[in-house]
């Protein structure tokens, strides 16, 4: 009997999700018509779509990552629109020069034109027309995929559900491999259920009491998967099974919790949580 596991696994998986994704479009696109050079053939058509669209999600995940560093107050969803927008521009200029440089139909006017109109005027019209609505529209597959199939459902019980089918795919043992698990006493070592950065230090909470250990804090979430927490604040980690709901409060949003009071959260991850969670008013 075939042994399903690892495809599930692969499939399962972001990377592995992304990579089928690229691999389709690219087979899909190169067998077109309007895919052929002449004297070419379909493994040069697949190869030029598969660097095509891996250019473009590096270009937009690369981006997405950078405006997140900068703490934008803007929900991720917003600031993944922009990065969609804005990566149009540099990869449209590094496709054009694959184009040129190769030789493609669609572009390779360009090189005529370059003299006579100037380098940008020639290349953006070009962008505008060839590469733009297939950036836009695979930018908008990419951001369904990332943010509808990643969160699911817009409720409190079904992100409850995702968490626990988490669990089952092994994200309890993970949890429990993180490095700073091992600096806990016995007696509390468990789930982390909320992390804070203490200046060099870490306060660590989970069911069975609250720590503080000499660790970054940065390197903690590091070692966290995504689907079990999420950060809130520059200081505040959470597990997303801690979280009771949110309440507004004088000096903004807070996230209460089952272990340890609450936490504060900043303007960028309020839509996230007042979108996927309940508000409570005490």
């Amino acid at each position: 009997m075939l042994e399903l596991k690892p495809i599930k696994k692969i499939i399962d998986s972001q990377f592995g999700l992304y990579t089928i994704i690229l691999v389709t479009f690219a087979v899909n696109l190169s067998s077109h018509t309007f895919a052929f050079w002449p004297g070419d053939n379909w493994w040069l058509r697949s190869a030029y779509w598969l660097l095509y669209l891996s250019l473009a999600l590096s270009f937009i995940f690369g981006l997405y990552y950078l405006l997140e560093r900068t703490q934008v107050s803007w929900s991720k969803q917003c600031l993944f629109i922009v990065a969609i927008t804005v990566s149009w521009l540099p990869f449209g200029l590094a496709i054009s020069m694959l184009d040129i440089a190769t030789g493609r139909p669609a572009t390779s006017y360009a090189i005529r034109e370059l003299q006579n109109t100037g380098f940008l005027t020639t290349l953006l019209s070009s962008m505008t027309v060839n590469i733009l609505p297939r950036h836009l529209s695979f930018g908008a597959l990419i951001y369904l995929i990332h943010f509808y199939v990643r969160i699911g459902p817009n409720t409190h019980h079904s992100e409850n559900k995702i968490l626990m089918n988490t669990y089952d795919m092994g994200v309890e043992n993970t949890v429990r491999q993180a490095g700073f698990i091992d600096k806990l006493p016995h007696n509390i070592r468990s789930e982390p259920q909320l992390l804070q950065a203490q200046e060099h230090y870490l306060s660590v909470t989970t069911e069975l009491g609250q720590e503080l250990i000499l660790y970054k804090f940065g390197q903690a979430i590091r070692e966290m998967p995504d689907d079990y927490g999420m950060q809130v604040h520059r200081s505040f980690w959470v597990a997303k099974n801690n979280i009771r709901g949110w309440s507004v409060m004088d000096n903004g949003v807070k996230i209460l919790l089952h272990y340890g009071r609450q936490a504060p959260v900043s303007r960028r991850f309020e839509h996230y949580i007042k979108q996927h969670f309940v508000e409570i008013n005490e």
